[in-house]
C-alpha cells in the first residue's frame, strides 16, 4: 500500500477532519492535524535559568525534535497556503490523490465547528473538554483554533506509512500447530505459528484473548509448530 499523507497547521494535538469525526466523509486518503508553532504563542513568565527555559520549552513551545522534523523530515511538507500544501503533498507521494477543492471543503467544515460555541462535533467537544483540565491546558502547545486561521500558519502535512500492528483471528490450529480444515481435521504438512494462528478470538489465547504485543505467543507457537513439523518429517 502506498504511503498516505496527513495535513494540518503546527500543534493542538487533535485530528481535524477524519470521516468518523466530522459531518462530511473524506473521499481521499488524508487526515488532518492542526497545531500552532512555538513562535506564535508569545512569551510567558516562568522559572529562570537553563532548567527553567528547558521546562518552559517543553510546556509552552513546540519541542525541538518536532521543529527538526519540520525542517529536515523527508515526510513533512510545510506551506503558507492550502494550494501550496496540496501541491507539496501530491508531489511527495507521486500521485494526485489529494484534491484541493475537496480538502478545502473538509477543512472549512471543521473550522466552522471551531467557531460554533454550540457545536455537537465530537472531536471539537472532546478537545474543549480536555482543555477544561489544567494539566491538559499546560501540556498542549496551542489553543483551539481554525486550521486556516492566518495567525496559525504555516500549514504542515505529514506523509503516513500504513502498517499492521497485529491481527485478531486467523487459522484454526490444534495443540501441535497443525492447521485444521473446515471439518476440524489437520491438513497434512500445513502448520501455522504466530499471529496467523489466530491469537485473538479462538486461537492460541482462546476467545478471551487480551491485548498485548503477542511476542510471547509468537515464540511459543513457533517452537511448538517447529517441533511438531520436525517430528512429522523424521
Amino acid at each position: 500500500m502506498p504511503p498516505r499523507a496527513a495535513c494540518g497547521s503546527p500543534a493542538v494535538g487533535a485530528a481535524s477532519g477524519p470521516p468518523s469525526r466530522s459531518a462530511e466523509p473524506v473521499p481521499h486518503p488524508a487526515a488532518h492535524r492542526a497545531y500552532r508553532p512555538s513562535h506564535e504563542r508569545g512569551g510567558r513568565a516562568g522559572p529562570a535559568g537553563p532548567a527553567g527555559t528547558a521546562l518552559l520549552s517543553r510546556i509552552w513551545q513546540t519541542p525541538e525534535p518536532i521543529e527538526r522534523f519540520k525542517k529536515y523530515g523527508e515526510d513533512f511538507v510545510v506551506a503558507s497556503s492550502l494550494p501550496e500544501l496540496v501541491h507539496g503533498m501530491n508531489r511527495l507521494t507521486g500521485d494526485n490523490l489529494i484534491d484541493l477543492a475537496d480538502l478545502q471543503r473538509q477543512i472549512e467544515a471543521r473550522d466552522r465547528e471551531i467557531t460554533n460555541p454550540y457545536t455537537k462535533d465530537l472531536q471539537v467537544m472532546g478537545i474543549r473538554n480536555a482543555l477544561a483540565y489544567p494539566g491538559d491546558t499546560l501540556s498542549r502547545t496551542a489553543s483551539v483554533h481554525r486550521i486556516l486561521d492566518p495567525d496559525a500558519a504555516p500549514l504542515i502535512a505529514v506523509r503516513l506509512n500504513i502498517l499492521t500492528r497485529k491481527t485478531l483471528g486467523g487459522l484454526q490450529t490444534d495443540l501441535s500447530g497443525r492447521v485444521l480444515n473446515a471439518a476440524g481435521q489437520p491438513i497434512p504438512g500445513l502448520y501455522a505459528a504466530g499471529e496467523v494462528a489466530g491469537f485473538g478470538g479462538g486461537g492460541v489465547h482462546g476467545y478471551g484473548s487480551l491485548e498485548g504485543t503477542f511476542l510471547g505467543g509468537c515464540l511459543f507457537s513457533g517452537r511448538v509448530a517447529g517441533r511438531a513439523a520436525a517430528a512429522a518429517t523424521g
